[in-house]
C-alpha cells in the first residue's frame, strides 16, 4: 500500500462508501474490524484496515465528533492509526450546556484530556488541528493537557484558533502559561507551528507567549485577530508587543512567518517591531494588516526594510499609511532586493503613490506583486500601469530561472514588451527602432543578455539598445576602428585621473608646508613674515608680546 494515499473521512465520502454519516459509525466499524465479527466480508475489512493504517491525514472536522465520549473512543483507538495529521476542528469537545460535576473542570474536559494522553504515546502524529472547539469555556484543564502533550509527544504543528483560551471572562491564564513553558527549547518539545488566532488575547495575556519566544523552536507564529494592542479593559497598551519584540530580538528565535494582523497595533508598536527587523535573518512573511499604522510607523518600517535581506512577503493592507508612508516604502525598495510581494490595499492612497512606484520600479528588479487596490482616490489607469510593471518583473524572473522552457520567439516577445514598459515615453522611440529591426529580432545573444539582467533598469536598457543599433550599422573595419578609439579613450581617461591625483597630492603637500610655517611664526610672535617690517606685523607682534 502506498504511503502517500489519502483517506478522507468527510461526510460525503462516508456516504459513498456505505458508512453512516457520523463518527460513532466510524468508531464502531473499527471495533468490528478488530473483533472479526462484523457483517462486512473479509476483503472489505482488510481494505479498510489497510487504508486507515496507511493514510497521512485523518479528517474528522465539522461536527463529526458530536460528544466528548466519541473523542474518548477515538483516543482509545488512535494507536491503530499511522497518521501524521489529525484534523478535529469545529466539533463539540466541551459542551457548554453540560452540568459540571463537583465544580471540577476535568469532567467537562474529559475528551481533550483523553486525546492528550493518547498523543503522549503516539509516535506518528505531528499535526493537530483543534480550532473552533470551545476550549477554555469550562476550565483550563484541557488546554494544559494539550500543552503537556507537546513535551512528551512529537507534535510539530498545533492549531488552537477560535477558542476561548482565557475563559469566558478573559482572565484565566493557566493554559497560556503551560503553552509558553512547553514551546521553549528547554522543554524538549519540537513544536514549530503555533496558530492561536481569534482567542481575544490582550496585552497582558500575550506576554506569557512573548517571553517564551526568547528560546522557542517556533517557525510559524500566528496570533492574528486578537487584542495585543489593548489591555483587558480596552485601553491602549504596548506591553504585549514589547514582550513579543524582546523575544524576536533573541539570537535563538528563528521565526519565518509572523502574523500580527487585526490586533489594534499602532505607530508605537510598529516602531518597536521595526527596531528588530534588520536582525531577523529568518523572517520571510510578515503580516501587520488591519491595524492602526500611520505614515510615522510606515517610515520606520521603511528604514528597517533598507537593511533587512530576508522578508519576501509584507502585508500592510487596511492601515492608514497614506501617500507619505507609501513614498517612504517605495524609496526603501529601490535598494531592497528580497521583497517579492507587498500589499498596500485600503491605505488611503492617491494617484501620487502610483508615481512613487513608477519611479521605484525603474530600479527595483525583484518585486512581482504589488496590491494597491481599494484606494478610492487613486486613478485606475495609473494603478494598472504599476501592476503591469510588476507583471513584467514576474515574467522576466520566470524566464531567467527556467530559460529552457522558452523558445527564442517567446523570449524576444517578453523582453521587447517589458523593455517598452520600463522606459519613459520620450525614450520609447529607441525601443521602437529596436523592435522594428528584423536583424535584432533574431539576435539570440542580445536577448539572452537582456534576459539575465532580470529585469534591466532604464539606463542599462537604453545603453544596450543604443550600442546595439550603432554596431549594426558598422562593418568589420569600422568596428575595429571603434575598438581602437575605445581603448584610446580609456588610456586618456586613466592619464587624466593620474594627473589629477598627482596635483591633489602636491596641493596637499604645499598646504601642509604653509600651515607649518604659519604656526611656527605664530609661536615666535611673527605673523607678518620673517622680517616683520610692516606696521601691521609690528602691531600684531606687540599684541602677542603683551
Amino acid at each position: 500500500m502506498a504511503t502517500d494515499s489519502q483517506l478522507s473521512l468527510q461526510a460525503e465520502e462516508l456516504v459513498d462508501e456505505g458508512y453512516d454519516n457520523n463518527s460513532d459509525s466510524l468508531i464502531n466499524d473499527i471495533d468490528n474490524i478488530d473483533n472479526h465479527d462484523n457483517h462486512y466480508d473479509d476483503e472489505l475489512n482488510a481494505s479498510l484496515a489497510s487504508s486507515v493504517s496507511a493514510t497521512e491525514e485523518l479528517d474528522l472536522s465539522d461536527n463529526q465528533l458530536t460528544t466528548p465520549q466519541t473523542l474518548i473512543d477515538l483516543s482509545s483507538k488512535i494507536s491503530q492509526f499511522a497518521v501524521t495529521s489529525l484534523i478535529l476542528s469545529n466539533n463539540s469537545f466541551v459542551l457548554v450546556e453540560e452540568h459540571q460535576q463537583y465544580n471540577d473542570d476535568k469532567f467537562s474536559n474529559r475528551g481533550i484530556v483523553a486525546l492528550a494522553d493518547a498523543l503522549k504515546i503516539h509516535q506518528t502524529i505531528t499535526n493537530l488541528d483543534l480550532s473552533d472547539n470551545n476550549l477554555g469555556v469550562k476550565g483550563q484543564t484541557g488546554i494544559v493537557a494539550i500543552a503537556k502533550a507537546i513535551e512528551s509527544g512529537r507534535l510539530s504543528s498545533l492549531d488552537l484558533s477560535n477558542n476561548q483560551i482565557l475563559g469566558l471572562k478573559n482572565q484565566r491564564y493557566d493554559g497560556l502559561k503551560a503553552l509558553g513553558k512547553e514551546i521553549g527549547r528547554s522543554s524538549g518539545g519540537v513544536l514549530e507551528e503555533l496558530r492561536i488566532a481569534s482567542n481575544n488575547l490582550h496585552a497582558s495575556a500575550i506576554c506569557w507567549l512573548g517571553n517564551a519566544l526568547v528560546s522557542c523552536t517556533l517557525r510559524v507564529f500566528d496570533v492574528s485577530d486578537n487584542s495585543i494592542g489593548v489591555d483587558s479593559i480596552g485601553r491602549r497598551s504596548s506591553t504585549g508587543m514589547n514582550s513579543i519584540v524582546m523575544g524576536l530580538a533573541s539570537n535563538v528565535c528563528n521565526i519565518r512567518v509572523l502574523n500580527l494582523s487585526e490586533n489594534f497595533l499602532g505607530n508605537e508598536e510598529c516602531i518597536m517591531l521595526s527596531s528588530v527587523l534588520p536582525s531577523m535573518f529568518d523572517l520571510r512573511d510578515l503580516d501587520i494588516s488591519f491595524n492602526d499604522v500611520h505614515s510615522v510607523g510606515a517610515r520606520h518600517l521603511a528604514e528597517a526594510l533598507k537593511f533587512n535581506e530576508a522578508i519576501e512577503y509584507l502585508n500592510l493592507g487596511g492601515n492608514h499609511i497614506q501617500d507619505a508612508g507609501c513614498g517612504d516604502i517605495a524609496d526603501a525598495l529601490r535598494t531592497n532586493n528580497t521583497l517579492l510581494s507587498l500589499v498596500l490595499a485600503a491605505n488611503d492612497l492617491t494617484t501620487s503613490s502610483c508615481h512613487y512606484w513608477l519611479d521605484c520600479l525603474q530600479e527595483n528588479r525583484v518585486i512581482i506583486e504589488l496590491n494597491i487596490e481599494e484606494n478610492d482616490n487613486m486613478d485606475e489607469e495609473q494603478r494598472k500601469e504599476v501592476v503591469e510593471w510588476c507583471h513584467g518583473n514576474s515574467e522576466l524572473i520566470n524566464m531567467r530561472e527556467d530559460p529552457d522552457n522558452y523558445d527564442l520567439a517567446t523570449k524576444s516577445k517578453i523582453v521587447r514588451d517589458n523593455l517598452f514598459i520600463k522606459v519613459p515615453r520620450e525614450d520609447k522611440e529607441v525601443i521602437a527602432k529596436l523592435v522594428a529591426n528584423f536583424t535584432v529580432k533574431n539576435d539570440a545573444d542580445f536577448y539572452e543578455r537582456v534576459a539575465h539582467i532580470c529585469p534591466p533598469d532604464r539606463k542599462t536598457m537604453l545603453r544596450m539598445t543604443q550600442n546595439l543599433l550603432s554596431l549594426m550599422s558598422m562593418n568589420s573595419e569600422d568596428r575595429a576602428i571603434r575598438l581602437v578609439q575605445k581603448n584610446y579613450r580609456k588610456m586618456k581617461e586613466r592619464k587624466r585621473k593620474d594627473a589629477e591625483t598627482q596635483q591633489r597630492e602636491q596641493r596637499r603637500f604645499m598646504k601642509g608646508g604653509k600651515n607649518g610655517a604659519s604656526s611656527k611664526n605664530f609661536r615666535r610672535g611673527k605673523l607678518g613674515g620673517a622680517s616683520g617690517g610692516s606696521k601691521g606685523s609690528a602691531a600684531t607682534q606687540n599684541i602677542v608680546v603683551r
